[in-house]
């Protein structure tokens, strides 16, 4: 006995405002990104001591 599969309603074509809208969106989040990473400080940094202890013994189990 075999059971359908489900199966998802996904748009093949969109409005063009939807297309633009979405283009908008990616575009601003990329230019963001690219303008404030020279400024942002690394992630290592923000992290917590108990945070970068638990990532260093993570990476290396023979330290700790």
């Amino acid at each position: 006995m075999s059971v359908p599969l489900p199966t998802l309603a996904i748009p093949t074509s969109f409005s063009q405002p939807t297309v633009l809208a979405a283009a908008i969106l990616v575009a601003t989040v990329l230019a963001t990104t690219i303008l404030t990473a020279p400024f942002s400080r690394p992630l290592f940094s923000r992290l917590t001591p108990f945070s970068q202890l638990a990532l260093t013994a993570a990476q290396d189990p023979g330290l700790y």
